[in-house]
């Protein structure tokens, strides 16, 4: 307990001395209608790892007539540590701060995203805080405390998952979908992208523990542009603008599609629990994300 609490106050002190990842919205193409996103990187990954996927994201927006300012927290791994959803709120705040002042208005709706294991703590962050337009989870799911027994989270959340993701597993991933089958899709969307990897939400050399994945079927760049083009579609819908939600129907239709025997299968079985996959099939060895912190320690 007290070495937890030594790392967690270390973490704290050295966030104040790492730079974080700032992107302003490109200058050629400002638009009126202005959005933030705010990354938390994977647990071992470098801030600038995301630099390629939020460029990629800014180039959507400015097409899509959306001007995207972006920023990533950054974490020195070696010596700092993500110890509590709480812990992200001097960090998210220090990132808008700093957008603000490289030209992005105080009152522009701020999305957050975050990628892997850290998409555990932004979820439970924002489920306590609140203050977002909406969240992208990246190679995570809602953790099933969230809706088990029932649905009970409010956050509009769009989860991307990928189909070839070595880390959040295939069938943790149709569990999800199973569970939110119900609910408004426009609100709470789940879209797998075919033959993307869990490390191509970022760039670069994966850490030690993602090393283990099999080769994508796609080139980073693709993978980044069909991230970015759902992940862009959803903010705008989120903001009301016109024309937007295209994009996030269309891979939820190729997303039931590519489910749709498992999904099937999962409709037919007279009792279902989240101790069951959706197929019947016990996922005890499946594990949520939730076993690998405890948030009240």
């Amino acid at each position: 307990m007290a070495r937890r609490a030594n790392r967690c106050a270390a973490y704290k002190l050295q966030s104040v001395l790492t730079p974080d990842l700032i992107l302003p919205a490109p200058s050629l193409c400002l638009a009126a209608d202005q959005a933030a996103l705010i990354m938390v990187p994977g647990v071992q990954i470098d801030s600038l790892a995301y630099m390629p996927l939020l460029k990629a994201m800014q180039r959507s927006a400015s097409v899509a007539g959306l001007s995207l300012f972006a920023g990533c927290v950054h974490y020195d791994w070696r010596r700092e540590s993500l110890c509590h959803p709480d812990d992200l709120k001097q960090r998210v705040d220090a990132i808008v701060a700093s957008l603000v002042a490289r030209g992005m208005r105080a009152e522009v709706p701020c999305f957050h995203a975050a990628h892997s294991l850290s998409t555990v703590f932004l979820q439970d962050y924002l489920a306590s805080h609140g203050a977002t337009a909406g969240q992208i989870l990246l190679g995570g799911s809602l953790l099933r405390k969230h809706w088990n027994p029932v649905f009970s989270y409010s956050v509009p959340t769009l989860t991307i998952g990928a189909g070839l993701d070595g880390e959040e597993k295939y069938m943790r991933q149709v569990e999800q979908v199973y569970a939110q089958r119900d609910l408004d899709q426009r609100k709470f969307p789940f879209v797998m992208l075919e033959g993307q990897t869990h490390m191509q939400f970022a760039s670069g050399k994966p850490p030690a523990h993602m090393r283990q994945e099999l080769p994508a079927a796609v080139e980073n760049d693709v993978a980044h542009a069909a991230i970015s083009d759902v992940a862009v579609d959803f903010m705008r819908s989120r903001l009301g603008l016109h024309g937007s939600g295209a994009t996030v129907q269309k891979l939820l239709r190729s997303t039931s599609a590519q489910l749709n025997p498992l999904l099937s299968l999962s409709s037919s079985c007279s009792e279902w629990s989240p101790a069951m996959g959706p197929t019947g099939i016990h996922l005890t060895g499946v594990r949520d994300d939730s076993d690998m912190y405890d948030p009240d320690v």
